[in-house]
């Protein structure tokens, strides 16, 4: 009889783990991937040495980088209504939505950085990303690297 009980005992407590992992699983998808949510890659060749591709990292997510990509797409169609910033929007705030929808990354080839994107729209996911792959582009091609764009980012991918 105690065997009989124990053994119920393990399966209810096995059944409990795994439901346990099961929803916190889910809770982190729904955290960090609500319904909704659209993403988009851009991609940029930098052409240098991968030990050095960590500093273009951190310059791209650079506040100062961030804050030219919110002055240039402010006002423009479906980023306000997309990401609740608007002109009335206060800098710091503008700059912390940016940093949470923005995903910077090397990518599987040596010399490529990622620029990932997410909004509620597909379009200004795509946006988001080239504006910020453009900015840093067009700054980086004047202090003489040789960055230039090898994919744009498209509107479509959930």
């Amino acid at each position: 009889m105690n065997d009989s009980v124990e053994s119920s005992r393990r399966i209810w407590l096995v059944f409990f783990v795994c439901l346990a992992v099961v929803l916190l699983f889910g809770f982190l998808g729904m955290r960090f991937f609500p319904s909704g949510m659209y993403s988009s890659v851009a991609r940029i060749d930098i052409g240098l040495d991968p030990f050095l591709i960590q500093t273009q990292l951190h310059r791209i997510k650079s506040e100062a980088l961030l804050m030219e990509v919110i002055s240039e797409l402010r006002g423009s169609p479906g980023f306000e209504e997309h990401t609740a910033i608007t002109h009335e929007t206060g800098d710091q705030d503008a700059l912390r939505q940016v940093q949470r929808r923005i995903e910077v990354r090397q990518s599987r080839s040596a010399t490529l950085i990622e620029i990932r994107s997410y909004a509620s729209h597909p379009q200004v996911a795509a946006d988001l990303a080239n504006k910020l792959a453009e900015i840093y582009i067009r700054k980086s091609n004047t202090n003489g690297m040789q960055a230039h764009l090898v994919d744009r980012a498209v509107p479509d991918l959930r």
